[in-house]
């Protein structure tokens, strides 16, 4: 080879180092960005346990070291995320691997007693944090809508008999009256996620009560097994935008509400769905049925989130 093509060599593989330095460089995080979260959570006794994921560069994988919200601080507990191991060790935890980051979760617990609440104010509502990493960084994080409320009082006037999921992102939550009542409308909690959200009620009895089987030796019955796969036309009921209220009810009369979430979605769900109404003594009602869903991401969700969270790649 003479000097000529061996100087256009190595041109060649500088140009090419510096080009992958750059698709490199422009693929990093300024800073982790955390995903969007829907959660309305009754407040438990002692404290209340909420999951927080975000994007972090796979080069520096950043770890929490606590949260700011407001003037409470939240420090992280224990994570369950898969982890890559070596020896003994966990080298890095994250719930998911991409191209260029790490999907992870921070656990905190939410201490009841540190929980800004009072008669006057009787929910604790957020949209963002200030967290700070064990590599001293700090970042003012958009996090969705967290709200944390007290315990409501009248949840007995629809009592829990079973519930089911599936991977298909579809719930099934089946309840029994204890009296008469009307209930006047079923909502999502969050205005921002309900076209997320399909619901439909059904109230056959002679099927639901099919359901009470459950109980007693766990099997459901086929025709709910097969709910969760036909297509959501096919699924029994009627849509709650579908003029179903008000509904009247009698007592030990059986009411299944089946929900479908959107699987195109990147943001977690964790939240009560509401039934508000009036019993037959005409006093007002607000009880839930919780549902808890999470997304699967793809990389071209990953992509899109960056764009959205960081105005384009940095």
């Amino acid at each position: 080879m003479n000097s000529k093509g061996l100087w256009l060599g190595i041109g060649l593989i500088i140009i090419s180092w510096i080009a992958n330095y750059i698709y490199f460089q422009t693929h990093q995080l300024e800073q982790p960005i955390f995903l969007d979260h829907y959660y309305g959570r009754q407040i438990e006794q002692e404290e209340t346990h909420l999951p927080f994921h975000y994007l972090t560069n796979k080069q520096n994988p950043l770890e929490v070291q606590y949260i700011q919200v407001d003037d409470v601080q939240l420090y992280p507990v224990d994570n369950q995320s898969f982890g890559v191991w070596q020896a003994t060790q966990p080298q890095i935890q994250y719930e998911q691997e991409f191209r260029h980051h790490y999907l992870k979760k921070v656990n905190v617990n939410v201490p009841s007693n540190v929980i800004p609440i009072s008669e006057d104010n009787p929910s604790w509502s957020f949209e963002q944090m200030q967290v700070y990493f064990t590599d001293g960084s700090v970042t003012n994080a958009t996090v969705g809508k967290v709200r944390l409320y007290n315990r409501l009082n009248n949840e007995s006037v629809l009592e829990f008999r079973s519930g089911s999921s599936s991977n298909q992102h579809r719930e099934s939550t089946s309840l029994m009256t204890t009296e008469e009542i009307r209930i006047d409308a079923i909502d999502v909690p969050f205005a921002e996620i309900s076209n997320e959200v399909a619901i439909k009620v059904d109230v056959e009895q002679e099927k639901l009560q099919e359901l009470e089987e459950i109980k007693q030796n766990g099997e459901r019955p086929d025709w709910h097994k097969r709910d969760f796969e036909v297509p959501w036309e096919e699924v029994p009921g009627i849509t709650i935008d579908d003029e179903v209220f008000p509904l009247e009810m009698e007592r030990d009369e059986a009411l299944r509400l089946f929900m479908r979430f959107n699987p195109n979605r990147v943001s977690y769900f964790h939240f009560g769905i509401e039934m508000v109404g009036e019993t037959k003594s005409g006093e007002p009602f607000v009880t839930e049925t919780f549902i808890h869903d999470l997304p699967y991401l793809e990389q071209d969700d990953i992509n899109q989130i960056i764009d959205e969270k960081q105005g384009g790649r940095s």
